[in-house]
């Protein structure tokens, strides 16, 4: 009786680590995980770039990852999914340092999309 007591301890340990590691899976890949955010630019130009680059390597969570200068689009990693203010204020604030005439962030828009736009201009 002792051993199937033991048995069905451990079965029950192995079974709830495994539904532990499940459920923390499908937190993680929840809707809240940060996608790349597309900007669409004008007047960029290497210079400014590296700019954005200095300005933003001092700014934790967000990452210049890299731009497509000729098409005018910069790609922005960060470490958490950002809300509609914190995304304006990013904006702007690529506007004020870039010394861009203009910003727009590219809804819908993919990695594939931004190879594409990348590739059709070089």
């Amino acid at each position: 009786m002792k051993l199937n007591s033991l048995k069905f301890l451990f079965s029950l340990a192995v079974f709830s680590a495994l539904f532990c590691t499940m459920s923390f899976k499908s937190y993680a890949q929840s809707d809240d995980t940060p996608q790349p955010l597309y900007i669409e630019t004008s007047n960029l130009d290497p210079y400014k770039f590296k700019d954005l680059v200095l300005h933003f390597r001092d700014v934790p969570g967000i990452e210049l990852e890299q731009a497509c200068v000729p098409a005018q689009v910069l790609k922005v990693e960060t470490n958490e999914a950002l809300t509609e203010t914190e995304v304006s204020e990013l904006l702007e604030s690529i506007k004020s340092v870039g010394a861009l005439n203009s910003v727009v962030l590219l809804e819908q828009f993919s990695e594939e999309d931004y190879q594409t736009r990348c590739s059709s201009v070089r």
